[in-house]
C-alpha cells in the first residue's frame, strides 16, 4: 500500500505538470508527446485510486493494479532454482530484443505505448533474475 500511495503522488505530480505543459505546446510533436503522458499519469491515478476506494470499503486488496501482478511474479521467480533463473534470463533477453526491434520498426505505432510498458516490465524482471542470480553466485563462491 505504501508503494501505492508513493506512486500515487508521483502519477498526480505528473498528471498536473502534463495539464500545465499541454497549454505550452508549440508544435504538434510536442503536444502529443505531452497528451500522451497527461492521459498515461491520469490513467495511472484513476487505478491506484479505485485500488484505494476498493481498500477502503472492503477493508482488503483487489489486487487489479499492475504492481500486485509484477509483486506476485517475484515470488514466482523467488522460488525459482539457480538453472531455472538462468533459463528465464535467457528469455527475458530475448522478449527485450524482440519488444525494441518492434518499437524500432516503427509498424503499428498505435501498439508503441503498450510495447514501452511491456519492455520497461521485461526490463525490470531481467535486472531482479539478475540480482538472484548474483545472490546465488555469492553464496557458492564466498
Amino acid at each position: 500500500m505504501k508503494i501505492l500511495a508513493a506512486d500515487k503522488i508521483t502519477a498526480y505530480r505528473d498528471y498536473v505538470d502534463a495539464h500545465r505543459r499541454l497549454f505550452d505546446c508549440t508544435t504538434l510533436d510536442e503536444c502529443f508527446a505531452t497528451a500522451e503522458n497527461l492521459i498515461k499519469s491520469f490513467s495511472e491515478n484513476r487505478k491506484i485510486l479505485y485500488e484505494f476506494t476498493y481498500y477502503a470499503e472492503h477493508h482488503a486488496l483487489l489486487g487489479r493494479h499492475s504492481i500486485f501482478r509484477e509483486m506476485q511474479e517475484l515470488a514466482t521467480l523467488r522460488k525459482m532454482g539457480p538453472v531455472a533463473l538462468v533459463a528465464r534470463q535467457k528469455n527475458l533477453k530475448g522478449s527485450i530484443w524482440r519488444i525494441k526491434h518492434e518499437i524500432t520498426r516503427g509498424s503499428k505505432p498505435h501498439l508503441d505505448i503498450e510495447r514501452r510498458n511491456r519492455l520497461k516490465a521485461k526490463e525490470r524482471e531481467l535486472a531482479a533474475v539478475n540480482k538472484m542470480i548474483e545472490e546465488y553466485e555469492r553464496t557458492i563462491r564466498p
